[in-house]
């Protein structure tokens, strides 16, 4: 069905169009007999296009469209004043009270007070859920709006977004209009279900993709090795090191010393600074970001840049499309279906908690993380090397303060 132009002799229906299955109405016994007809008024002012759906019921089809046709010489005039017919109700509404806020006015009040103490992800959730995504609900008063509208929102998102972004959308807004004593029964709403992924990678299927993101873009000229995408390679070994891909992409080099690196904790999730070991892969990997930086950012390619490549490596390995985000599935899955202790994996992927992982964060020390780093390190390294790092593994933990070199050393000897 579509809108479809009005032409018939003796009516004046210039402009008028009816939702129909018609391919065109040149006679009103065209039209069944219906309870509800649907028509789009349009109409040129100054030369731009202006439309306005009418929705008539309990009318036969000729009074319907007379009653429509009454309208037109207002719909032109409205236009004329108002520019759209947006702007006209939102005059009326200013008008009709204009000490009273409307929902956008407060939202935009609401993310300038609250900004200084949320994390630049948080200002950005919270502005594309209430001023983006919120449009239906910007010139209503806060009291003035039911679940009816909540609902209508989530349902429309639910076409173009993913469960969780619908979820958190529709969190954002419930967290504002409670804020302003909204009397919303947000138990009623229905949301979309989120169902778990739970990743069952094979061994051989993570080393392959750890493999690729290792040697992203790598090339072998005359002997020489170069990479065509050094920074996108760079950034690739962080997320293997558990970090989220806001994390790395906010890393600066002032946060970084001979032998650690920090992820504030404006840009932690758990709003805590997070001290993490620089493998030799990542302190190399920080060598060259040094030699192509000109600022104090590690990292400048945008994020969505970023996530191309990533699925450009996935498509190229033949394997189906996963978030970023999953990376860190993907290895603590391994991690854990592998025997490495749970706590380790926590602190390595930055949890605030461990209600995942069955057990509270802590923050006593890094060397928890370092030897999740060091388990991935081993369960991805090729079959022939396997023994050698058990060994090397198990002297770690023997011998904590002795270096990777001389326990290699002492492997030798024995």
């Amino acid at each position: 069905m579509k809108f479809v132009s009005i032409d018939i002799q003796n009516k004046y229906c210039k402009g008028i169009y009816l939702f129909t299955n018609l391919t065109s109405i040149t006679d009103a016994k065209q039209v069944k007999p219906s309870e509800y007809y649907k028509f789009e008024l349009r109409t040129r002012v100054d030369g731009k296009l202006a439309k306005k759906v009418i929705e008539v019921k309990n009318k036969s089809f000729v009074k319907a469209l007379e009653y429509v046709a009454s309208l037109k010489d207002e719909f032109r005039e409205d236009i004329k004043k108002y520019g759209t017919m947006r702007n006209k109700k939102k005059m009326e509404i200013i008008s009709s009270n204009p000490n009273k806020k409307t929902f956008l006015e407060l939202a935009q009040e609401y993310i300038e007070y609250k900004s200084p103490n949320w994390r630049p992800s948080t200002i950005t959730n919270n502005k594309n859920a209430l001023l983006v995504r919120a449009t239906s609900l910007h010139y209503k008063y806060i009291e003035d709006i039911t679940l009816q509208d909540m609902q209508s929102i989530a349902n429309k998102m639910n076409v173009d977004f993913k469960p969780w972004t619908v979820r958190g959308t529709m969190s954002s807004i419930r967290s504002f209009m409670t804020y302003h004593e909204s009397k919303i029964s947000w138990q009623k709403l229905k949301k979309p279900a989120v169902e778990k992924i739970h990743y069952n990678f094979e061994l051989k299927d993570t080393r392959k993709i750890i493999a690729a993101m290792r040697e992203y873009s790598k090339m072998v000229v005359n002997g020489e090795i170069y990479y065509q995408h050094l920074e996108i390679k760079n950034v690739f070994l962080f997320l293997l090191n558990g970090r989220r891909i806001n994390e790395v992409h906010s890393l600066t080099f002032s946060n970084t010393t001979d032998t650690t690196y920090t992820i504030t904790a404006e840009r932690s999730k758990i709003s805590k600074s997070l001290v993490f070991d620089l493998t030799p892969e990542l302190q190399q990997a920080l060598k060259e970001q040094r030699e192509i930086s000109n600022d104090d950012k590690v990292f400048h390619f945008a994020q969505n840049t970023i996530r191309r490549h990533f699925y450009s490596l996935l498509k190229g390995l033949g394997y189906p499309r996963i978030r970023i985000h999953d990376i860190r599935h993907m290895i603590a899955s391994t991690l854990l279906q592998n025997g490495t202790a749970i706590a380790d994996i926590s602190v390595m992927l930055g949890h605030q908690s461990v209600q995942t992982t069955e057990r509270v964060y802590s923050t006593t020390s890094k060397k928890q993380a370092t030897r999740a780093v060091k388990a991935l390190d081993i369960l991805v390294t090729p079959d022939k090397d396997t023994k050698v790092n058990n060994k090397l593994e198990k002297l770690r933990i023997l011998l904590p303060e002795k270096t990777d070199e001389q326990l290699l050393a002492l492997l030798e000897v024995l």
